[in-house]
């Protein structure tokens, strides 16, 4: 089972007492899912618990699909947030304060931009494991303010006018807006992609085109060897590689991921 499942049906346990909680294997998307038997679970309840869930879910909003004895139980709800809202008018940034949770981040304000610098209204935000490790406080030395991989709407400051949409690399962009170099920005090719979708190619792009382009002048009809081609560094090395006219060969670690990449030819 995966480490996010099993941390997903652990948690249910401890939250609901009255649950409990079985993984069931099932994978039907796949036909070569003997090889990976837990690639997918659902949650199994009591039938006591089944009746209290599909009544909570009804009072949300939520819909039940039962099926099998003791209750399977699959409930798309989307409910409000417990938390009050931030009461922030001023830019700010998330913070950990101190390190070692996610729930320790906290807003704090923004400070005045120093010269040079450019300023950017932070629409998307690209999360890496750096990120998670930032915030754990398990990255060895001083990462600074978590976030980095971003996409917005320039607001002031050098290299670009304000209203530019643009997307880049900016440390501490984990919150409404943020200073950096304008060396690390660009402007969002208008009509190609959205604000989400940029903020997730500055570090795999950067770092391919730094392999393929710079270091190994890839060149057409070269063959390319991508290990661990599903992960963010890998797409992206199949997308460049492929426009460079390379011959490709990938791998992937498990039968969903090497699904992906045989769907994308």
């Amino acid at each position: 089972m995966s480490a996010v499942m099993s941390a997903m049906l652990r948690a249910a346990t401890q939250e609901v007492t009255t649950l409990s909680a079985a993984a069931l294997a099932k994978d039907a998307q796949l036909p070569s899912a003997a090889e990976e038997p837990h690639a997918a679970a659902a949650l199994q309840l009591t039938s006591g618990a089944a009746a209290a869930a599909a009544a909570a879910a009804s009072s949300t909003g939520g819909r039940v699909n039962q099926a099998g004895p003791g209750g399977t139980l699959n409930i798309p709800v989307l409910v409000h947030s417990a938390n009050p809202p931030l009461a922030h008018t001023s830019p700010y940034f998330l913070s950990p304060q101190p390190r070692g949770a996610l729930s320790s981040l906290v807003p704090k304000a923004l400070a005045a931009a120093q010269p040079g610098e450019l300023t950017v209204a932070v629409r998307a935000v690209g999360l890496n494991f750096r990120d998670v490790l930032n915030v754990l406080g398990m990255y060895p030395g001083d990462p600074g303010d978590p976030g980095g991989d971003c996409s917005g709407v320039v607001v002031g400051g050098a290299g670009h006018a304000p209203g530019t949409p643009v997307f880049g690399l900016a440390v501490g962009s984990l919150g409404t807006c943020v200073h950096c170099s304008p060396l690390t920005m660009v402007p969002l090719p208008p009509g190609c992609v959205s604000f989400e979708e940029a903020a997730t190619m500055p570090t795999v792009f950067s770092t391919v085109h730094m392999v393929l382009s710079s270091a190994t002048a890839l060149a057409a009809g070269e063959a390319v060897f991508l290990p661990a081609a599903a992960g963010g560094v890998g797409l992206a090395a199949l997308q460049l590689a492929r426009a460079q006219g390379a011959k490709l060969v990938a791998t992937a670690g498990s039968p969903s991921k090497r699904a992906l990449l045989r769907g994308l030819g």
